[in-house]
């Protein structure tokens, strides 16, 4: 997808999709299911550019001015103007009524909003919450409801599912020293947290992101063949990595040399460079990069 700031576009239609069970960040679906869909067709839409960051200073005692400390991308809130042909209360009632929390399964249904351009693309954003509704009246015979949605992720992203894959064959003995780089292409506005599957029988494995500089492992766990391990590295999920042996707990930062999981995609490099290093102790290994593009506006 080319970046929406960079094209001109014309959003065409907005729908919804209601999940239930456990969130699935890579559409997977083997832990989610889409219960519904529902289409708005707005005639305005606000809130889908770029936020303003929220700006971090600290000041000191006797200090003219302050230090800057950083900043970050605040959460957005879109609002939809939709019009309504009938009764506008009926409107307003199945609109509470399909994206009500029910406080027994609150934890597990969630919203994702989609975006349709004229171009044909899509984006999305996760887990939003309705906040709430207004009406808006023109005389002599037009409504509207002016529909708010809180997005507690600010950025949007492609719905296109991006993967690199390359296979590793054992050469031994010894093993076989794995020492490559994958190159990423990033297109989009915002920082991207890929996803790692590695299959097979790989031993004191590594990623380093050499654009960025960023580094996780190598994991003290020697996997057998057909055993695979899954690493998220986005900071919002539990549970960081999964181990296809259930008998070993699920969060593998307990088998890593480094401290924590902090690797992204940055968008300022065109192609981000990832080194991947391990041993190789039998037959074959399979290494997967996925991610999807993320934008800071539209």
């Amino acid at each position: 997808m080319t970046d929406p700031l960079l094209s001109p576009f014309s959003v065409t239609g907005v729908y919804f999709l209601k999940y239930t069970q456990e969130y699935d960040y890579f559409y997977t679906g083997a832990e989610t299911e889409v219960q519904q869909r529902y289409y708005f067709r707005p005639s305005l839409i606000s809130g889908l550019g770029i936020p303003t960051p929220n700006l971090r200073t600290k000041g000191t005692y006797r200090l003219h001015g302050e230090f800057f400390s950083g900043l970050n991308i605040p959460n957005r809130t879109v609002v939809l103007t939709i019009p309504v042909l009938g009764d506008i209360q009926d409107k307003r009632a199945e609109i509470y009524d399909w994206f009500s929390q029910d406080p027994v399964t609150f934890h597990k249904t969630y919203y994702d909003m989609y975006l349709e351009f004229n171009t044909g693309k899509r984006v999305l954003s996760k887990k939003v919450v309705l906040s709430g509704i207004t009406e808006t009246l023109h005389e002599p015979l037009a409504q509207f409801l002016n529909v708010t949605f809180f997005c507690p992720d600010p950025l949007w992203y492609g719905t296109t599912l991006h993967s690199v894959t390359k296979t590793y064959t054992y050469a031994g003995p010894p093993d076989t020293v794995i020492d490559e780089d994958f190159t990423v292409p990033v297109v989009g506005t915002g920082m991207v947290y890929p996803r790692f599957i590695v299959i097979g029988s790989l031993d004191q494995f590594s990623i380093e992101n050499t654009d960025t500089d960023q580094f996780f492992g190598p994991l003290d766990l020697a996997l057998g063949p057909g055993e695979m391990v899954t690493i998220n590295t986005d900071p919002t999920v539990t549970a960081f990595g999964v181990y296809s042996d259930t008998a070993s707990p699920d969060n593998l930062l307990r088998y890593a040399q480094t401290p924590n999981l902090s690797l992204w995609l940055d968008p300022g490099f065109p192609n981000n460079h990832i080194s991947y290093d391990g041993f190789i102790t039998v037959g074959t290994a399979t290494v997967t990069i996925e991610w999807f593009d993320a934008y800071i506006g539209v």
